[in-house]
C-alpha cells in the first residue's frame, strides 16, 4: 500500500471519527436543550396558573364586595376576570403537556363556570327592581349563599389548582433530574470522545512518523555506507514510494560493487602486466 494511499485511508478514518463524534455531541446537546424547554415551559404553567388563580380570586372577592356593600366599584375585578380568565385558561391549556393536567383544568374550568353561573344569579337578582327581584334575591340568599355553595365552589377551586400546582411541581423535579443527567453524560461523554480522538490522532500521528522515519533512517545509514565502500542491500517489501528509493539504492550499491570488482580485477591486471614488463 502506497504511503499516499495510507495517509488517505488515515486522515478519511479521523474524519468519520470527528463526524461521528460532532453528531453525538449533537444528539446529547438536543437533549440537554429539550430538557431546558421542559423546564422553561414548567416555570411558565406555574405562572399562569398563579395568575389565574389570582384572578378567579379576586372575582369572588369582587363579587361578595358587592353583597355585603351593594356597591357597583365591588364588581371591577369581577367584570374584568370575566374577560381575562378565558385568555388564562387558553394559554394554560397550550402550556399542559399532559392529559392528567388538562383533565384537572378542565375540572376547574367547569367549576369556574358554575360559580359565574352562581354568581351571575345573585348579581341579577340583586339589581333587579320589581317587586318579585326581592323575594327572588332573598330565595337565591337562602338557598345557595346561606348554603355555602359558592365557598364550596371556590374550594374546589383552590383543592384543583393545589392539585394541578403539586402535579406540575413534580415534573419540574423529574425534569431537572433528567436535565442534571443530560448535561452530566454530555460532559462525560465529550470528555471521553474528545480523549479517544486525540489518541487515535496521536496513535496514527506516531504510526506515520515512525515508520517513515525509520526507513529514512535507515537508508541514510545505507547510503553512507555505500558511501563508505561498503556495498550492502537494504530489504523492504512495504512495496510504496519510498520502496522504490530503496530499490535505487540497492540497484547503485549492486551496480557500484560490480563496478570496483572489475577495476580490482583490471588492476590486478595491470599489476601482473607491469610485472611482466619488468
Amino acid at each position: 500500500m502506497s504511503i499516499r494511499y495510507q495517509l488517505i485511508v488515515g486522515f478519511s478514518f479521523l474524519i468519520v471519527v470527528f463526524t461521528v463524534v460532532f453528531f453525538i455531541n449533537q444528539r446529547l446537546s438536543r437533549e440537554v436543550l429539550t430538557n431546558t424547554t421542559y423546564l422553561n415551559n414548567s416555570e411558565a404553567v406555574i405562572r399562569n396558573s398563579n395568575a389565574l388563580h389570582k384572578e378567579m380570586l379576586e372575582m369572588q372577592s369582587g363579587f361578595r364586595g358587592y353583597l355585603l356593600t351593594n356597591q357597583e366599584s365591588f364588581l371591577q375585578p369581577y367584570y374584568e376576570g370575566l374577560k381575562t380568565v378565558p385568555f388564562l385558561i387558553a394559554e394554560q391549556m397550550h402550556l399542559l403537556s399532559t392529559p392528567t393536567q388538562k383533565s384537572k383544568l378542565d375540572s376547574i374550568i367547569q367549576l369556574h363556570k358554575e360559580w359565574i353561573s352562581y354568581s351571575d344569579s345573585l348579581i341579577t337578582s340583586k339589581r333587579d327592581t320589581l317587586p318579585e327581584a326581592g323575594l327572588r334575591y332573598k330565595k337565591l340568599f337562602d338557598t345557595k349563599l346561606k348554603m355555602e355553595v359558592g365557598k364550596k365552589l371556590n374550594d374546589q377551586i383552590t383543592y384543583m389548582f393545589s392539585i394541578l400546582d403539586n402535579y406540575e411541581y413534580k415534573l419540574r423535579l423529574e425534569r431537572r433530574a433528567v436535565l442534571q443527567t443530560s448535561i452530566s453524560q454530555t460532559r462525560s461523554i465529550s470528555i471521553v470522545l474528545t480523549v479517544i480522538c486525540v489518541l487515535i490522532s496521536f496513535v496514527m500521528g506516531f504510526y506515520f512518523l515512525r515508520t517513515i522515519t525509520d526507513r529514512i533512517s535507515k537508508m541514510v545509514n545505507l547510503a553512507e555506507r555505500i558511501s563508505g565502500g561498503e556495498f550492502i542491500s537494504l530489504p523492504d517489501n512495504k512495496k510504496d514510494e519510498m520502496t522504490r528509493l530503496v530499490n535505487s539504492l540497492n540497484q547503485m550499491s549492486e551496480t557500484l560493487s560490480t563496478t570496483f570488482k572489475e577495476l580490482k580485477k583490471k588492476n590486478d591486471e595491470l599489476d601482473q602486466f607491469a610485472y611482466v614488463v619488468s
